[in-house]
């Protein structure tokens, strides 16, 4: 995994990354809402400037950066409290593995699936 860029803040931790997933080589866009202690984790589908979501996110306190980014994704992977995460494209299996090493990179501000109570 390369991170390529990080932005943090109280309410939302946001990540672009290139991971290896089965031999094939891939962009992705790590979410984590504070607020709602949801994950997201998506495969681009074209590319995607998370920059420009954090950027929107400072300037409008009302922007929902999962609302829009989720448009983004072409496969997609969602976690909540309580919940089993749903899977659209991205499997339980390699989501955890992708969060094992953003973990490794970024430190305990990703939490691990138990911590927010993903039923897995």
């Amino acid at each position: 995994m390369h991170l390529e860029q990080a932005w943090m803040d109280d309410h939302y931790v946001l990540a672009s990354f290139r991971a290896c997933v089965e031999a094939v080589e891939d962009d992705y866009v790590f979410l984590y809402d504070a607020g709602q202690r949801a994950l997201f984790l998506g495969r681009a589908a074209q590319p995607v400037d998370a920059a420009a979501f954090w950027r929107k996110h400072q300037q409008d306190e009302n922007y929902c950066i999962p609302c829009e980014l989720m448009f983004c994704l072409g496969h997609q992977w969602v976690a909540a409290p309580d919940y089993p995460p749903v899977e659209m494209g991205v499997d339980t299996a390699t989501a955890h593995r992708l969060l094992q090493s953003l973990r490794a990179t970024l430190g305990d501000r990703i939490p691990a699936l138990a911590e927010i109570g993903v039923l897995v």
